[in-house]
């Protein structure tokens, strides 16, 4: 994020781990599922990936599209035009319904750790805290490197655990060396 920003880019944390985990999605289709009753799991072609967004009436989750078909800039537009008509409560409905899987990033709220609670039918719901400084070794000497904490929830009647632990662990190497995964243009 801050080579993306030192190159002038206005990138904020939110639009990278969102442009990220729609990029890493499509590898993993079953965190890309819902539940239907009798137990039909409909595994969704595009990422309608839902970003959770904290508003004076409360919690929303506008949905961005094809999410995996964006650029990083594209996604930082699309982002922070939802989240003005959020703030300003027009958000028209179909833009705030539908999502495949939801992001909730409350670390711009101070808050580090979380539980997640999946939004049914989504199979999957990834909770992003703070960004914090850490003590790391690297070649023998103590630094300081920064890290957030992810939370990710799955519905174990779509997928099972291990089948969730390749997803996460697929996000976090992404979102560790994001530069294999961003797309600019």
């Amino acid at each position: 994020r801050e080579d993306l920003q030192a190159g002038g880019l206005d990138v904020s944390l939110t639009d990278l781990i969102a442009h990220v985990t729609a990029r890493v999605v499509p590898e993993h289709p079953l965190v890309n599922a819902t539940f239907r009753g009798g137990g039909e799991v409909l595994v969704h072609a595009d990422v309608d990936l839902a970003v959770a967004m904290a508003t004076d009436r409360g919690l929303v989750a506008p949905v961005l599209r094809r999410a995996q078909t964006l650029t990083l800039k594209e996604t930082m537009t699309a982002l922070r035009d939802l989240a003005a008509k959020a703030r300003a409560g027009t958000l028209l409905l179909d833009e705030a319904r539908g999502g495949t899987i939801t992001l909730s990033n409350l670390g711009m709220l101070g808050v580090e750790w979380g539980t997640p609670i999946i939004n049914p039918p989504q199979s999957c719901l990834v909770f992003v805290g703070a960004a914090r400084e850490q003590v790391a070794l690297r070649e023998g000497r103590a630094v300081a490197v920064p890290v957030v904490s992810l939370s990710i929830a799955f519905d174990h009647r779509v997928l099972d655990g291990a089948t969730a632990a390749r997803f996460t662990g697929a996000l976090c190497e992404a979102l560790a060396d994001p530069r294999d995964v961003v797309r600019l243009e």
